[in-house]
This record gives structure tokens, C-alpha cells and sequence, in this order.
């Protein structure tokens, strides 16, 4: 199940639906969403569980399904050195100890065995579901510059 925490029209600003069609899919609607985004994206169950990846995180990790990061076999393909620092940070945010995660570690990518440093970023939505953002650590040292030089003072 993808992120509930949408918000739907009122009754007085919502179009007229004709009674006979069929509660629309959000589902579809989030996954099209989250297909679009260039970083890696996935959903996760308040557990900590995969329940969605796009394919940008398909590319960038070289995973090729769902199950090569369900439950806790995500963690096989950190690097070793970087590994246990990293499950420590992320038990402190399953455990609520943060609101948000960030963490640079170094990933093995399962396709190739090719080490790549990535940021992973999560947040809790409201339905108390996650949401993850993964970056390469050179997509995100180009994404700050970019913001430096966008910067405008007022």
C-alpha cells in the first residue's frame, strides 16, 4: 500500500462523479509520481519494510526487483566497513529517536559488485509510512553547488 495521507477534494469543490465509476486508484497516481522523480525513490511500511521502489532506484543501486531489498536484505549490499554505523543511525530513526534520516554510506551494487557512495535520505509521512530519497554523493555535491549559485539575497 503507497502513502494514504493525500488529500482529497471537499464534497463542495469536488466535480460531480458519475455513481456508477469507480473510486479512483491513488495508487497508481503515487507510483506515477514517484516513477517521474530522477532520484531513487521507495515507500516503506511504518516497520521499515519495502513496499515500492521506482526504477530510478532500480538504476542507480543496480537492484533488479523489490525483493533484493525486502525486510533487512538491503543491508547486505552496504559496504562492510560502512555497515554496522549505518544500522545503528537507521534503528535510532525506526525507533524514533529522529524525525528524518540522512546517511552517506558506501553502497555494493549486486549487478556489477561496483562500489558506489550514495546518500539516503527518510522521512515519516503522516500515515506513518516512509518515504526514502537515494542520491548518488556526486548527484548531491551538483545539487548543492547548483543551489549556490541559484542562491539569491534579498
Amino acid at each position: 500500500m503507497l502513502p494514504s495521507d493525500h488529500r482529497r477534494p471537499s464534497a463542495e469543490s469536488a466535480p460531480a462523479l458519475d455513481s456508477s465509476a469507480s473510486e479512483p486508484d491513488f495508487k497508481v497516481d503515487w507510483e506515477a509520481h514517484l516513477e517521474a522523480l530522477p532520484c531513487a525513490t521507495w515507500i516503506g511500511n511504518p516497520t521499515g519494510g519495502s513496499v515500492f521502489i521506482n526504477q530510478a532506484y532500480r538504476r542507480i543501486l543496480g537492484v533488479h526487483s523489490l525483493d533484493e531489498v525486502q525486510g533487512d536484505r538491503w543491508n547486505k549490499h552496504i559496504h562492510p566497513d560502512d555497515r554496522n554505523s549505518y544500522v545503528k543511525a537507521w534503528e535510532r530513526f525506526m525507533n524514533g529517536l529522529s524525525s528524518r534520516f540522512k546517511e552517506s554510506v558506501r553502497w555494493v551494487r549486486p549487478d556489477t559488485g561496483q562500489t558506489v557512495r550514495i546518500v539516503v535520505r527518510a522521512q515519516r509521512l503522516l500515515c506513518g509510512q516512509l518515504q526514502g530519497w537515494i542520491r548518488t554523493a556526486a548527484a548531491e555535491q551538483a545539487l548543492a553547488k547548483l543551489e549556490k549559485l541559484t542562491y539569491v539575497r534579498r
